[in-house]
């Protein structure tokens, strides 16, 4: 069973057609690059994000901050208006980059995202550099849900996705869906999937893969890692599924789907070698140390994966540690 086919059982009929009018956009939405013409009074991107702490211990925005994200918020719109007139300057390819670099919270997050369909209506290029943006800065609030959400709604927004920003949204679920759920309910809403749980966001987003040009979630050894302890391993899922012991079972076996998958792929020669040139050394510490976990290479040895196979896909030793 592939991970397409496993992952539209679980998947509302809304969710089949995503990309069915995708061939009718453009595709070079993001084939421009930042605007040569900035000048001095172009936005510094701030490279470290300010915050203070409440009495709770919630990260509290900085209200300069916030208010310099507005602002640089209001000036995209102003310029992408449909009444401009032609004294008014067109927006900037990079400008959603700089509104970025002041996004702090999730609702800016999303406020930010909304940017883009408005410089499409308005005729404007948007930088290649703002897909991975969008999505680095889904990563650091912590937010794969707001990534997914976008990915799938690819007619409006545009937003395009690599091998290592897909991996970055994949662990990032995982890491969602293995940790405790936060004991302050107030922070529950900030880690909830988009799907009916993180479980069934990771199978959308490897379903996702080949509808951005990727190579299947199966054939990349570091997806497949985290899929395959994210699926064997089950830590805090059970009290997370709504759908009880029935559901577990149904994780386990995609569990060891993926692992068959990853095994047919290595038999045929088809899966991407990791390497320390062309992938970061993060993400290979987590193929690293997903392997290494007794479920993992069990499910491994079931799909007759053996150590000297995974030592041929990955860094699995000095250089990944």
């Amino acid at each position: 069973m592939s991970l397409s086919v496993h992952k539209k059982k679980g998947k509302a009929a809304q969710e089949e057609d995503l990309f069915e009018n995708e061939a009718a956009e453009d595709d070079d939405l993001f084939g421009g690059v930042a605007s040569s013409n900035s000048g001095p009074s172009e936005t510094a991107r701030p490279t470290v994000m300010t915050k203070v702490t409440s009495s709770t211990g919630r990260a509290v925005i900085d209200p300069k901050r916030s208010a310099r994200f507005e602002q640089e918020r209001q000036a995209v719109l102003y310029r992408c208006a449909p009444d401009r007139d032609c004294a008014r300057p067109h927006a900037r390819q990079n400008a959603v980059r700089n509104v970025l670099a002041w996004t702090d919270t999730p609702e800016q997050l999303e406020a930010a995202a909304e940017l883009i369909p408005a410089m499409r209506r308005a005729g404007v290029t948007v930088a290649e550099e703002t897909s991975r943006d969008l999505i680095g800065r889904c990563i650091t609030l912590r937010r794969p849900d707001i990534a997914l959400k976008i990915l799938t709604q690819r007619n409006k927004y545009g937003v395009d996705l690599d091998l290592k920003s897909a991996r970055d949204i994949l662990h990032s679920i995982f890491v969602r869906a293995v940790k405790p759920s936060p004991t302050d309910a107030s922070l529950d809403a900030d880690a909830k999937p988009l799907t009916a749980s993180h479980h069934e966001d990771a199978l959308l987003l490897a379903a996702l893969y080949p509808h951005f040009k990727l190579i299947r979630a199966s054939q990349d050894p570091i997806s497949s890692a985290i899929l395959l302890s994210m699926f064997t391993l089950l830590r805090n899922t059970a009290k997370a599924s709504n759908g009880g012991d029935e559901q577990l079972k149904v994780y386990r076996e995609y569990g060891q789907i993926v692992a068959t998958d990853l095994g047919n792929m290595i038999k045929r020669k088809q899966v991407h070698v990791v390497n320390e040139h062309d992938d970061s050394h993060r993400q290979r510490v987590w193929l690293f140390s997903e392997v290494r976990r007794p479920a993992v290479r069990e499910a491994l040895a079931s799909a007759g994966i053996r150590s000297g196979d995974l030592k041929t896909i990955g860094a699995l030793a000095s250089r990944a540690t």
